[in-house]
């Protein structure tokens, strides 16, 4: 096949998915485009400052290491077993990844899909219709042979309410519509957040590793003022291991960690009460809290 043969691959999402995705297609000469809503990686800088469980050598790939090494003779990649945090990762790999040759020109960001679709006038009925919005509202068409959906859950996160729907009031509440001092967040909130919070009553909702790190960053926080309490709901019934429910054999050490430290407050910590078997049927917010 000749470059006009090969088809256009659109990857939505410039995370460190849609990265790896775009330099595979490329260094296998196909033509790509990586469409992102807002800037390389803003999601993983959101929780920049966590600090992942599994080491670089598992967030990285033999083509990545090798493009930044063609592009930078002095260039020597974080140690395999090292644990970076969110930005860290960004910057030591994911940003240079972004700039080397095969990738720079792929991407288009501030432009956010709003829809895609079958190409209607594709004649063996393949290829696909992108509808893109630009920062201005604007919106039109473009078209790809390919589609690879890279977004991530970030933007997607599990509603309160029971059995996958949103509790009441729920879709009513964001930290960007309450007063000054006030937090509502479904993902994890950075120690500034928490600390600029008017209260000292945290909520936290849920057995994931996102709420076992606001746990454990609510932990340094009672540190520094006691007054500091959290309720931690969860919906399974009360165990005598905690709300997380930790892996056999995990190979992953930071994990096992974090599993450990977020059960003990959960089950030993008098600041933490924990409400197992429990679920949220709604939330609102009264003008104070």
């Amino acid at each position: 096949m000749n470059d006009q043969d090969l088809p256009h691959i659109a990857i939505l999402g410039a995370g460190p998915i849609g990265i790896e995705a775009a330099l595979y297609a490329r260094f296998l000469g196909y033509p790509v485009t990586v469409y992102e809503q807002g800037d390389i990686c803003a999601h993983v800088l959101k929780w920049g400052h966590v600090q992942l469980f599994t080491p670089f050598g598992m967030n990285s790939s033999p083509l990545g290491l090798s493009a930044l090494s063609a592009q930078a003779d002095d260039f020597r990649p974080p140690a395999a077993n090292q644990l970076h945090t969110g930005t860290e990762w960004v910057e030591q790999y994911l940003l240079p990844l972004s700039r080397s040759d095969l990738l720079h020109s792929c991407f288009r960001t501030h432009n956010r899909i709003a829809a895609v679709s079958r190409h209607a006038n594709a004649g063996n009925g393949q290829g696909f219709r992108l509808l893109i919005e630009g920062t201005d509202g604007r919106q039109h068409h473009e078209f790809a042979d390919v589609v690879l959906d890279t977004t991530g859950t970030w933007g997607q996160p599990n509603p309160l309410g029971s059995g996958g729907m949103p509790a009441i009031g729920e879709a009513m509440l964001s930290s960007d519509t309450l007063p000054e001092g006030m937090l509502f967040l479904r993902r994890i909130a950075t120690p500034e957040q928490m600390a600029a919070t008017s209260g000292r009553h945290f909520v936290v909702a849920g057995s994931g590793y996102s709420a076992a790190t606001n746990i454990i960053q609510l932990a340094k926080l009672h540190e520094q003022d006691p007054a500091v309490r959290c309720t931690w709901i969860t919906r399974q019934q009360p165990n005598e291991r905690g709300p997380v429910k930790p892996i056999p054999d995990d190979p992953l050490e930071y994990r096992v960690h974090l599993t450990s430290r977020a059960n003990e407050l959960a089950t030993n910590a008098d600041w933490v009460d924990w409400k197992a078997g429990t679920e949220i049927e709604s939330i609102g917010f009264d003008g104070q809290r």
